[in-house]
């Protein structure tokens, strides 16, 4: 297949996502994905996109390295998702999460400030690595076919990319050996015309790229970036009530929830029993009434006893009962569950008016324990120090 027939049928299985325009090679512009063992040229692009909005069109590799760990650093150290055996991108991520005391929430400022003053060996040659081949391998489609020996010989490719008016960027050699790309004044405005589109399109390509290397990871698509906050009034409002009538026990310290225990161990939070970076939903089988201190100490770690998910069960049943004796009681806990219940499902395996404690301590042990189980081979880790937090 041609190039360009290439690059207009993979144009065209996108389903026409990307404006054309009659002085601009689009076509050229919707391969630039096309092979991607690796997740850099994503990042890459997506950082050039950032810094072309922003009105650069001069900048340095060093400075589009900082914007790719920088967004890429939450769905790796948070949500624990893969980028892939050997990725380039995660070795750094993971050479700066070595070296830097960064937390897994550490804001994009934090990263690139550390990446701007690092001179940590392993993470200058981290950076060395990536940069060796995404300038010019994302420009690929661009470039026409190249041998391996051509593709190999960077200046050849300099050279070559010169005598091109149609590519995004050209390459600029600094003082050193720094380097930087100058982009096309062309591409800024048609990049800076449709940006919402094209990052629109970049987001569909990271969450194609990331499915495939975590298969078994729920909500991949709310995963590319940092959440937003979330709402858990239903949640809160409900379990207040119980706990103001009727006395319910912690599942992680079996304390009573009460003003006394408040006092000590901090005012009642909702955690999330599997942690929410790996489930991204609040749904109502997954959350519990805890204290500040415990939730925070457990933060986004699983629980690590096996009674756990059946003194969670039974908490879960006792409720939903008191829910189907008092009214008042059981209109707050139908909101809450049409809020925070997604799956169907569910309604008859642990919500039936019929359900014995027996049957609904089993279909919650069935439906957590892969679920923790999925977690922890993803990179969770468990709960060690709930002894800790007592103190």
């Amino acid at each position: 297949m041609a190039e360009s027939d290439f690059g207009k049928d993979r144009l065209n299985g996108l389903n026409c996502m990307l404006p054309d325009t009659d002085d601009l090679p689009v076509h050229l512009l919707a391969g630039i994905f096309r092979d991607k063992n690796q997740s850099y040229k994503l990042f890459w692009f997506q950082a050039i996109l950032d810094a072309v909005c922003e009105g650069e069109v001069v900048i340095t590799y060093e400075q589009l390295i900082h914007r790719m760990v920088a967004e890429s650093w939450y769905m790796v150290m948070e949500y624990h998702l893969n980028l892939g055996p050997a990725d380039a991108m995660e070795i750094l991520i993971n050479q700066v999460r070595d070296t830097s005391g960064l937390l897994p929430a550490a804001k994009k400022e934090e990263i690139i400030q550390f990446l701007k003053t690092s001179n940590d060996e392993n993470v200058k040659k981290a950076k060395q690595k990536l940069v060796l081949n995404v300038p010019y391998r994302l420009q690929a489609p661009f470039l026409g076919k190249l041998s391996d020996k051509e593709w190999r010989d960077f200046r050849y490719i300099e050279t070559k990319a010169m005598q091109d008016a149609r590519l995004l960027y050209y390459y600029e050699q600094l003082p050193g050996k720094a380097r930087q790309i100058r982009m096309n004044e062309k591409w800024v405005g048609y990049l800076q015309k449709n940006e919402a589109i094209i990052r629109g399109w970049i987001q569909n390509e990271i969450i194609q790229y990331l499915q495939r290397r975590n298969p078994n990871v729920p909500g991949i698509p709310f995963k590319i970036r940092p959440p937003e906050k979330r709402d858990l009034k239903s949640a809160m409002n409900f379990w207040s009530v119980i706990i103001e009538h009727h006395q319910l026990k912690d599942i992680y310290t079996g304390k009573t929830l009460n003003s006394e225990n408040f006092n000590e161990l901090g005012k009642m939070h909702i955690d999330h029993f599997v942690p929410w970076s790996y489930l991204t939903s609040d749904e109502i089988w997954n959350l519990t009434p805890t204290f500040a201190k415990i939730n925070i100490s457990k933060s986004n770690q699983l629980p690590n006893r096996s009674m756990d998910i059946e003194l969670l069960s039974k908490q879960h049943y006792d409720a939903f009962r008191i829910a189907q004796s008092n009214k008042e009681i059981g209109k707050l806990f139908q909101k809450y569950k049409r809020k925070n219940l997604n799956n169907p499902d569910l309604e008859g395996r642990l919500y039936s008016t019929e359900i014995s404690e027996e049957a609904f301590i089993k279909n919650m042990d069935t439906l957590i324990q892969p679920i923790c189980q999925s977690a922890k081979n993803q990179g969770f880790m468990e709960w060690e120090n709930r002894k800790i937090a007592l103190r």
